[in-house]
């Protein structure tokens, strides 16, 4: 390891130990009350036989239908989600001090802008996004979003967040949340979800308004290490067709 980089890994553990004690911070709300409070988009009925009869929208501010739990998604979705988004999210308490080191390093020496915010981090963010906050992505914000994250992980567990992020995260347009995602863009539930949709809905993830044909390329690039992905072609046309067409209705599974 460089000297540049332990020096970048070391001041970025210092300004953690800086930090004020998460605890001195409001408390995340309890993982049952945000499960709650999930509002939904679509008012439906259906019949006795679960049939669907009507629907109609109820709130504009996103497509958003039923939560979803941890054990109704495909595990090819989850794998994609954490290969995607924080592969040592089972391993760190809220911050990969790793890659936030290494994407300060990045950022100062190649002038990039590479993130580096955990699962943890980014649910803890949504969760506070109904205060009001500054749009500004400088250090105080960060440090923010690291307390908020350390403190998240005192009070939930893995798959709580892991499941919360799926249910609030934004993945094209106006559908927030997997279920209304997999619902439209595949008409089908997110236990249902193959490996080609998985790593499509995950490449969505950091850039969700990503054109078709960049989604296409990060799927070839995917494709390299994930054999059973499919050959680069097929899977540019598997994004362009599912990426560039009206969406279902969200509604019908």
């Amino acid at each position: 390891m460089c000297s540049s980089d332990l020096w970048w890994r070391g001041s970025v553990i210092a300004i953690a130990v800086l930090l004020p004690s998460p605890r001195a911070q409001a408390a995340p709300p309890p993982f049952a009350e945000v499960r709650h409070r999930y509002e939904i988009s679509d008012g439906r009925l259906l019949d006795r036989d679960g049939r669907l009869l009507q629907e109609q929208r109820l709130s504009w501010k996103g497509r958003t239908i039923s939560w979803v739990r941890l054990d109704e998604v495909s595990p090819a979705l989850l794998a994609a989600v954490l290969q995607a988004e924080d592969r040592r999210f089972r391993e760190h308490a809220g911050v990969d001090w790793r890659a936030l080191a290494a994407a300060a390093w990045q950022n100062v020496v190649r002038g990039s802008k590479r993130g580096a915010s955990t699962i943890t981090m980014q649910t803890a963010s949504m969760l506070e996004s109904a205060k009001a906050r500054s749009g500004r992505r400088g250090l105080r914000e960060k440090l923010r979003q690291v307390e908020l994250a350390r403190e998240l992980e005192r009070s939930w567990t893995k798959d709580q967040i892991l499941e919360a992020y799926l249910n609030l995260v934004s993945f094209r347009g106006e559908l927030r949340g997997l279920s209304a995602a997999s619902r439209a863009l595949f008409g089908r539930d997110p236990h249902g979800l193959d490996l080609r949709e998985s790593y499509l809905l995950a490449s969505l993830l950091r850039a969700p308004g990503m054109s078709a044909e960049a989604v296409g390329k990060r799927l070839c690039a995917e494709a390299e290490t994930r054999k059973d992905l499919g050959d680069c072609a097929s899977l540019r046309r598997f994004a362009l067709a599912t990426l560039n067409r009206p969406a279902f209705q969200i509604g019908r599974a």
